[in-house]
């Protein structure tokens, strides 16, 4: 046997052990990663998610809005928002925002169903929004006309307490057209 050969076979070798002794492995580390600025997958608090979809039937610049009304200073809301749409779309998150109505309450749930629907509140259709500052603005979709849904803008948040949120999503594309939203957050208490 020469000598690459048998390094070859030391390295398949050690790669397995190695392989091994991870599979049969029964305990599982979480770190926890504690800054500001940074959001991770990695944490404590339930996990939870509001999912629904918008129908643009009108024309050009047609507006539909989304809220969400974060829990007071006992709790820290860390988000994940995708938005996936088939036309040309602009979508704008404000922060700090005033309405005279909130809307229709979107069903939340709890990915583990074993504890109420959280305390973050979402709203579809507000009514009378003011108010706020811009904190992201995106252009999603095909362009003008529809090929069919392009992939989702996906980004994550950590929201300010007790705050109201405007999503304000906006056709720009004549034809109708469905804008797919997903929200997932997880509530760590404070």
């Amino acid at each position: 046997m020469s000598s690459d050969n048998v390094a070859v076979t030391l390295y398949v070798v050690a790669f397995l052990i190695i392989l091994t002794l991870i599979l049969n492995t029964n305990t599982i580390s979480q770190v926890q990663i504690s800054n500001d600025n940074l959001v991770t997958n990695s944490h404590d608090g339930d996990d939870y998610f509001s999912k629904y979809f918008v129908d643009f039937t009108g024309g050009e610049n047609e507006e539909k809005y989304f809220i969400f009304i974060t829990p007071n200073e006992s709790y820290e809301v860390h988000g994940n928002v995708r938005f996936y749409g088939d036309v040309e779309y602009e979508i704008i998150i404000m922060e700090n925002v005033s309405v005279t109505s909130n809307g229709t309450l979107l069903s939340t749930f709890n990915n583990d169903r074993t504890q109420p629907s959280g305390e973050l509140l979402s709203f579809y259709d507000p009514i009378g929004i003011s108010g706020g500052i811009n904190i992201w603005e995106a252009k999603l979709g095909s362009g003008k006309t529809s090929t069919g849904f392009t992939p989702g803008l996906n980004y994550n948040f950590i929201l300010v307490p007790d705050t109201i949120y405007a999503f304000n999503i906006t056709k720009i594309a004549v034809q109708t057209g469905y804008v797919d939203f997903d929200y997932f957050w997880w509530e760590e208490p404070q």
